[in-house]
């Protein structure tokens, strides 16, 4: 399938699911660093909002611990980047928690990461139909997992994913010998660690190959 027929089999499942469930619906995109998570996030944001639907794109990037949580471990550990890259507490509290109150309402960012300093959390108000849809490479945490209303996760080849990395990060980490090294020493490895303890690929509600985006298959 192409692009556009993902973007309509997404639509249809939240409609599924809108019928069965009353209230803010929040949807992970789930995916190894470099599968294409964020772009699948803002695109289904916006194709929802086509349709209509009372849509929103939350990035867990809005919630990063400050410089020195996250490299505590050293810059290249990957422990460090799966325990410390995020703040995971705030992150549930401000999104997955707050889209349950009787009035919802969401926080965006409480991290400025071009800045390295905190942001003063805005609340914003939601209406008791929207969608809220967050990418990251850990959703699936049992932290964010009994949150979600419909998990995606994408399924990319560890070399392809670095390639692509090596496209949008190789000036952002300095070239690209050293974007590969710390794919391969911190980002991806930090995957593999998650993958093998949670089993994403199995727990989501959907599962994309996305290998190839102009003939991606539906895997479940």
């Amino acid at each position: 399938m192409n692009y556009a027929e993902v973007l309509n089999v997404i639509y249809n499942k939240i409609l599924s699911i809108r019928n069965e469930k009353h209230g803010v619906l929040c949807i992970a995109i789930n995916g190894i660093e470099g599968s294409g998570k964020t772009t699948l996030a803002a695109n289904l944001n916006n194709y929802l909002l086509e349709k209509g639907l009372k849509s929103k794109h939350v990035s867990i990037d809005g919630f990063h611990n400050t410089r020195e949580i996250r490299y505590q471990k050293g810059r290249d550990n990957f422990l460090g980047y799966y325990e410390d890259a995020y703040d995971e507490l705030a992150f549930k509290e401000h999104v997955l928690l707050a889209t349950k109150h009787g009035i919802p309402y969401i926080v965006e960012e409480i991290y400025d990461m071009s800045a390295e300093e905190p942001v003063v959390p805005n609340k914003k108000f939601l209406d008791k139909d929207s969608v809220i849809i967050t990418d990251g490479a850990y959703l699936f945490k049992d932290i964010y997992s009994t949150y979600w209303d419909f998990k995606i996760y994408l399924k990319v080849d560890y070399i392809i994913a670095v390639e692509r990395a090596i496209v949008r990060d190789e000036v952002l980490l300095g070239g690209r010998e050293n974007t590969i090294n710390l794919y391969n020493s911190r980002y991806h490895k930090a995957s593999r660690y998650y993958s093998e303890k949670f089993l994403p690929e199995k727990i989501a509600d959907t599962v994309f190959d996305f290998n190839n985006l102009n003939d991606i298959t539906l895997l479940k």
